[in-house]
Order: C-alpha cells, then structure tokens, then sequence
C-alpha cells in the first residue's frame, strides 16, 4: 500500500501478488492490486480483481467505488453510477462514493442531480475540500459563477496546495472574464501540482484571450504533453520546425485538434510555401480537397496514411508561434480558401440569387465539445429570426440535427435545409461561396465562412473562445466577420435580439 500510494505501482502490483499468494481471498490486497492496475491503465485486470473481491464479500463498499471508478476512466459512466450508488446503498456515509457519484454524474452532464448528491456530501462532511471542489466544478458548468467561486475558496481555504481547485477556480474566472485573476489561479495549480500540464495550458487559452499572443502561443505549447507517445513517435523522424530556413526543405505539418482550427490556421501553409519550402500537410480526409487547393500547398494526407520522407515538422497549431505572430501581424487576408468553381454552378442552382438575401443559418456545435452547453443556442430561439425575416431566405448548413428540427424547418416557407446534401466541407464551402451572409454559433462553419470572405456574424458566449478575444465586435482574423456576444453569461436573448436589429437594419438600406 505505501508503495501504492508512492505512485510505484508495478511493485506495489508485486507486493499484492505476494500476499494473495499466502492468501488468495485477501480482499484488501485484490482491492490493491486492481488499484494498481487501474492506475497503469490495465482495466480489465484491475476489474477482475475487485470481481473477485466481491464474490467474496458482496458487501464490500470500497471494492464496489473501484468498480465503479474503473468504469468511469473507460467512461462508462452508466454503470460507473450504478456501482457507486451500489456502494451507497451499503453505506449512505461513504465520502468516497458520494463524492465519485458526484463526479460520475457530472461527466455524464448531469449537472442537477450531481449538485444535489456533492451539495448534501459537503453538508455532511464540511471539511471535506475534494467535495468542495467537485462542487465548485458543477456549478461553474452551470454558471452559477458566484457559486462556484465560493465552493472553490472553500476547497482551496481546507487544502491550499489542492491543484485542481486552483484550476477550476482558473476556469470559473475565466467564465467570469475575469482573466487577470485566471491566469494567477492557473499559476497557483501548477505551483502546487507541477506536473499538471492542464493548467499550465489553460493558462495559455487566458492569455491568448487577453491578446498577449506573445507569451501565450508560449505556453500554448504545453498542449503537446497531451499527445500520444504513438503521435510523437510518427514525427520524430525529423525536427521539429522553430522559424528556421526553409529555401528547398521539406515540411509536414500536421493536424490536431478540432476542424475549425484546422481551418483557422490552415492561412499559414502559403506563407510557408513563401519561404522556400516544399509544403506537405496531414489532416482529416474531410479537408484535403479545401487544403489541397491552397496555392502553395504541394501534397496532403490523410491522418494514417504511409508519409514520404521529411525535413521538418509543425503542429499546424505551432505555426502561430514559429512565425512570431501578434495581433499587429496577424496573417487576416482573406480568402484563403476557395471553394471548388467546378461546382459553382450546381451550387447557384439551389442557392439563386432573387429577392431577399441568402442567409446561411447554424445554431449548434457539435455536442461532444466540452464546452457545447454555452457555445450552442438551439433552433427554437433562432425561429424568431425566420419569422421577423419574411422576405429573406434563410439556408440551414447544420449538418447534424434531429428529426424535430428538420420538422420545424419544413414549417417555414422562407427556409431551405441543406444538410441532405452536404456532403464535404467543399461542398459546404460551395454553399456558402453563394450566400450573402452567414450566421452561426463558434464552429468550423464559422472558420470556414471567414476563410472564403464571406460576410459573417458570430454569436459569442459571454466567455468566448480564446481566438475571439475580448470587447471587440470585430476579429483580426476573419476581417468579414462581425462579433455579436453575450452581455452576461447564457444571455441568449439579446444577442438573437441584436441580430434581429442588425438584420432589419441591413434591410433598409
């Protein structure tokens, strides 16, 4: 168990071993060595473990809140809750398994219900400062700023050293556009926790939200210590591209994370090309039509495929930092990219110009990003936008939509939905080549409409996004874009009512 708790887990894994050898029923050393197992990533192993636990003593509180946590790191967060509430039926006292039902709940979005069970743990248990934290961590999900920062406190007042409440506090402030104050909670968690590269990296996003691009692409950096050894591995075969020369070098930059900052700095690879270099780009399947087209760009791969030999690599997310980017030198000409003029005449077929302008329409991201719950809208409140409109014509480019909103989309006659026959970003980009305006939430239609020049408005969370900065309704990025934010956090309402204005406005003129 000492070793265990050293963080030396495969000799503690030996040690376990050695008493389940005298002893093969010795629950507290199954209970361990599935705890060592788990904490190198062995799953299975570790759930048969405290299986075997179980069938020897059913009852077993703690074993069932390492089953339940085994299922929560392989996110299966259904039977995660489950097991702890298992455990909690067994012992209604347990802090552990209050307190990871808390947790479990909160992954799976189930902010209400995680409020009740962490609210009733730390009133049970005032002096438990992980409860607090837990706490703090649902409510700012909720923007229940105020909240949240108070629960926080409270955590970091029991445990000053506790770095994941310095980060979560960070996060909140940061909800709160209070980024001075992030950045030194963000500091704070890595101060006591010097490992956690999670707080060095938000760190960066406050930062580069604030616009000091100079010391936040800096430690932007530490986004990397995210990434696979097998992602690494794939690049190592050359170095690592800095600002160094590159007249007849070959360079393979390559993609990470979402689509919209592929799009968003995919505006590097021609200035590249500029330099001398022979340019060669990795990135998902969906783009390389767009990309591929780009003047400059001389090869494009899809993520797995076999790469020729190279004499560079960047993250196409480091690109900002090896040319020096500030926000005086941002690279914001615009189009950079174009859409397939071979299509060009389809696309104005189902999109003609007439009377009323031809907007494009998107309400929501993709639910799987961590922060969906501010940046999305939903179709109901953009509806007063159809109605207001008449005489435009509004054309929906969001892709993924449920059965319900296709059914309301079909109740106004001013609206025409094209996700039937979106197939690629080129063909989205061909869509919006023909559009007079396109509006949207924070997505990858954002970036790629602001990538083609087309006039746009982006509707913002009260926090927003690092790359739209702060109190500016215009972004040095995407010169056609204008910024339409939230006055406070979840306020909806004005924003669509700012857009009704804007829209009516445009129309008189």
């Amino acid at each position: 168990m000492a070793l265990e708790k050293a963080g030396r887990h495969l000799e503690a894994a030996a040690e376990f071993r050695a008493a389940l050898s005298v002893d093969r029923f010795y629950r507290a050393a199954l209970r361990g060595l599935g705890l060592s197992f788990q904490n190198v990533g062995r799953l299975r192993q570790a759930k048969a473990c405290y299986r075997a636990c179980l069938r020897r003593d059913p009852a077993n509180v703690p074993a069932w809140v390492l089953v339940g946590s085994a299922f929560q790191k392989e996110r299966r967060l259904d039977e995660a809750i489950g097991a702890y509430r298992t455990a909690l039926s067994l012992d209604p006292r347990s802090i552990d398994a209050g307190n990871n039902l808390g947790s479990a709940l909160q992954c799976a979005r189930r902010w209400d219900e995680a409020k009740a069970v962490l609210g009733d743990l730390v009133s049970r248990q005032p002096d438990f400062a992980e409860g607090w934290n837990n706490l703090g961590l649902v409510l700012g999900l909720q923007d229940d700023l105020g909240a949240a920062e108070a629960a926080l406190r409270r955590a970091l007042k029991l445990n000053p050293r506790h770095g994941h409440a310095w980060r979560n506090l960070g996060n909140v402030l940061l909800y709160a556009c209070r980024v001075d104050e992030a950045v030194g909670a963000y500091r704070a968690a890595y101060a006591a926790e010097p490992a956690m590269d999670s707080a060095r990296n938000s760190e960066s996003v406050a930062l580069l939200l604030a616009g000091n691009l100079v010391d936040g692409w800096q430690a932007y950096e530490h986004r990397y210590a995210a990434r696979s050894a097998q992602e690494l591995e794939r690049f190592a075969g050359a170095r690592r591209w800095r600002g160094e020369p590159l007249a007849g070098r070959r360079i393979m930059v390559h993609a990470e994370q979402g689509l919209g900052d592929m799009i968003h700095f995919a505006r590097y690879l021609p200035l590249l090309a500029g330099r001398g270099a022979e340019v060669h780009v990795e990135l998902p399947a969906s783009l390389r039509e767009l990309v591929g087209a780009m003047p400059g760009v001389r090869a494009t791969y899809s993520q797995g495929d076999v790469l020729p030999p190279f004499d560079f690599n960047c993250p196409m997310m480091s690109l900002p930092l090896a040319f020096g980017t500030t926000l005086e030198t941002v690279p914001g000409q615009v189009p950079y990219l174009v859409a397939p003029e071979a299509d060009r005449p389809t696309w104005l077929a189902r999109i003609p110009s007439g009377p009323g302008r031809r907007i494009g329409v998107i309400w929501a991201g993709s639910q799987l990003h961590e922060n969906d719950h501010r940046r999305s809208i939903g179709l109901a409140r953009f509806q007063r936008l159809f109605r207001a409109h008449p005489h435009d014509r509004f054309f929906c480019l969001q892709k993924t939509r449920s059965e319900e909103d296709a059914a309301v989309l079909g109740e106004f006659g001013n609206v025409t939905d094209l996700a039937p026959i979106l197939g690629t970003f080129a063909d989205t980009a061909s869509a919006i080549a023909c559009l007079d305006l396109v509006i949207t939430v924070d997505t990858s239609v954002a970036h790629l409409a602001g990538a083609l020049g087309v006039p746009l408005w982006v509707l913002l969370p009260f926090s927003p996004d690092w790359r739209w900065l702060l109190n500016r309704s215009d972004s040095p990025w995407y010169p056609s874009a204008t910024l339409v934010r939230q006055p406070r956090p979840g306020d909806w309402e004005s924003v669509l009512s700012e857009v009704a204005s804007r829209l009516a406005r445009t129309a008189a003129r």
